[in-house]
């Protein structure tokens, strides 16, 4: 089995990037992984197997879902911030993705709630849809949880 995750990966060190670090460490142990970064351009020398997609766009995206698109992988994982800017790039990512792929969606932040509720009406509706394209959604809070149910999504 071949897991992609998709998210920042150190240096630098910090917020989201770690908790990649950490997972593709120890997922390592039981199937291949690969990291595909959208905010480097380089791939980062580490432990893991790290593509650099970057730096952040339209084009990065386009580099991710090819890097996908060539690695086969059997599960994507994408970790995200607050998804202030996922919720218009992400519906192009998932497009792209190979049909086959389980898909899954780590939101990371807990400015995700107060960003939502201030979000205009569009953005609300990007987010709901988006997160519904999904097979399974990560929320490291209650109160995340909480709104993804409030956007429709199964508890």
């Amino acid at each position: 089995m071949k897991v992609a995750l998709v998210g920042p990966y150190p240096p630098p060190a910090g917020g989201i990037s770690v908790h990649v670090q950490r997972l593709a460490s120890l997922l390592t142990s039981l199937w291949d992984v690969i990291v595909l970064d959208p905010y480097q351009r380089t791939s980062a020398g580490s432990e893991q197997r790290v593509i650099g997609c970057g730096p952040p766009g339209v084009s990065s995206i386009f580099r991710v879902a090819s890097a996908l698109r060539r690695e086969h992988a059997d599960i994507v994982h994408v970790h995200v911030s607050s998804m202030n800017r996922f919720a218009y790039g992400g519906h192009l990512l998932v497009s792209m993705l190979p049909r086959s792929a389980r898909r899954m969606l780590t939101i990371h932040s807990g400015s995700f709630v107060p960003d939502f509720r201030a979000a205009r009406w569009l953005t609300k509706m990007l987010i709901a849809s988006l997160v519904k394209k999904f097979d399974l959604l990560v929320a490291v809070s209650s109160e995340i949880q909480a709104q993804l149910i409030k956007c429709g999504v199964r508890p």
